[in-house]
């Protein structure tokens, strides 16, 4: 699996052609996507429809995923797990 790399505002962000974030990536697109990251801190997936653990299953391609220690809702107001931050002025419904 390999993908293309769209510059979008350059030296900021770029979009990410080629992938299907809903089957796993393996290492070595892992590896790739992190020296993207590393000439553009921002990535764009377009037109990725991926559930909560999807998104999930790919960001431990790059380490540990934290627990989010701070909301901006009141507890039962959360649209997310705690391992996915929720910064948007969407409601829950």
């Amino acid at each position: 699996m390999d993908f293309t790399i769209e510059e979008i505002q350059p030296p900021i962000s770029a979009r990410i052609h080629g992938l299907d974030l809903n089957k796993p990536i393996g290492q070595e697109v892992a590896e790739k996507l992190d020296q993207t990251i590393a000439r553009y801190p921002v990535l764009v997936f377009p037109l990725q429809f991926i559930d909560d653990d999807r998104l999930l299953a790919f960001s431990e391609n790059f380490g540990p995923v934290q627990v989010s220690v701070q909301y901006a809702t009141r507890k039962g107001d959360h649209r997310l797990q705690p391992r996915i931050s929720d910064i948007s002025n969407v409601g829950k419904e």
